[in-house]
């Protein structure tokens, strides 16, 4: 889409409304995609997934605005993904810039990405129309699929006030100063720019690293911490517009502590006690999905208004 294209979408997202009691009912599937199981049974409209068409990107958007306005106020959908290859994607962003007096200013991009694709497997009578080459089917479902992200950018790139593209805070040493399993730092930092990698063990690693020494065995079906577009991100399952809020000046004390000297021994007590609430809030329990795939309903999940 063009930039004309997403300026009345843009105009649906301002000043939604974002109560601290919006606690819906939050999935991980079995390839740890989060989803918001609803009460009621939405239309998930057809799309082009090379190319989605503003009329189509509405009907999706409108989807999630009435049933999750607190993870999307204030945030403009990116006339094009980043990166490209998430096309069946629809990528909502908002920017989140805190004081230019710190030791390295770093601008934080929140990131929504809106599935537009059905994965849970529709049943025959869900289907309203069949896919196409290219064209996703329209089903009926109670699910919205979707990714939330925070990253850390150089820059931020602007048509008028629409964000129309970012440059990530790439960490490279960072991020590749250990050992990976079977290839050299260097050798694994040049894959990840041309191909997908796996970074399991550095999401453990820095997992682990803002864990702050708490138990976390009951949010081990996902990683709060994930290495993604080649910089340190945090995964949210649960990302009410306040929370999120809330998060980047924790998770920006943490970043310029790993860029000054690679750990988190400088960061506040504060700062430590954020996270150990933070991460050890999430409990869930497993059930098995009709596809007969188990899945996991997190019961308990950080409130917007944490606090420490």
């Amino acid at each position: 889409m063009k930039v004309q294209d997403v300026q009345s979408l843009n105009a649906m997202l301002r000043s939604l409304p974002c109560p601290e009691d919006y606690r819906p009912e939050l999935c991980i599937d079995t390839f740890h995609h989060p989803y918001i199981e609803l009460s009621e049974k939405i239309v998930l409209p057809s799309v082009n997934l090379i190319s989605i068409e503003p009329g189509q990107a509405e009907r999706v958007l409108r989807n999630v605005i009435d049933h999750a306005p607190a993870f999307v106020s204030d945030c403009n959908v990116l006339p094009e993904s980043r990166p490209r290859r998430e096309s069946n994607q629809l990528h909502l962003v908002r920017a989140h810039t805190l004081s230019a007096t710190r030791p390295m200013a770093v601008q934080y991009l929140y990131i929504f990405k809106i599935s537009m694709e059905y994965l849970g497997g529709a049943q025959p009578d869900e289907i309203r129309s069949p896919a196409r080459q290219g064209i996703s089917p329209e089903v009926l479902t109670n699910r919205i699929y979707f990714h939330a992200r925070l990253v850390p950018v150089r820059e931020i790139r602007l048509e008028g006030d629409c964000i129309v593209d970012f440059e990530p805070l790439r960490l490279r040493d960072a991020l590749f100063q250990n050992k990976s399993v079977g290839q050299g730092p260097g050798d694994k930092w040049s894959t990840a720019l041309f191909d997908a990698v796996d970074f399991s063990e550095l999401n453990a690693r820095f997992t682990d690293m803002f864990a702050f020494g708490a138990d976390r065995e009951q949010n081990k079906i996902f990683y709060p911490l994930l290495i993604e577009y080649l910089t340190l991100t945090m995964n949210l399952v649960y990302p009410h517009f306040k929370l999120v809020t809330r998060l980047v000046p924790y998770f920006d004390e943490c970043l310029q502590s790993i860029l000054r000297q690679g750990d988190l021994q400088s960061v506040s007590d504060e700062t430590r006690r954020f996270f150990q609430k933070y991460l050890t809030g999430f409990e869930h329990r497993r059930h098995e999905a009709r596809s007969g795939n188990p899945h996991w309903q997190l019961t308990q999940y950080p409130s917007a208004d944490i606090s420490v």
